[in-house]
């Protein structure tokens, strides 16, 4: 059965920053942006044990096209999408958002 899944407002925030940054490159990039992101989502909802291990007991799974990944800790009735990361930044700078 697949989990819900919760978006953190900060990664909420992420995404949405990204996809009008593609936005500004061209409107069709931040819709292939968009779905991109959605599917990598949709996919942890299918599938969360499948990722690998990454920090503080989270798991996260990479973008295809894009440089960019998303972390996620799975609960027991639900599933965190903890950040929408883009490669280059601070591993774990979303660490607190955990709390």
């Amino acid at each position: 059965m697949t989990k819900p899944i919760i978006l953190h407002e900060e990664a909420s925030k992420e995404f949405l920053e990204a996809e009008d940054y593609y936005f500004q490159q061209h409107p069709s990039l931040a819709n292939e942006f968009k779905i991109e992101i959605t599917r990598v989502i949709a996919n942890v909802a299918d599938r969360p044990k499948s990722y690998v291990k990454y920090l503080s007991g989270t798991r996260r799974s990479m973008a295809d096209r894009f440089p960019y990944f998303v972390v996620f800790k799975e609960y027991r009735k639900a599933i965190l999408v903890v950040a929408v990361a883009h490669v280059r930044r601070e591993p774990g700078y979303w660490r607190e958002r955990l709390k």
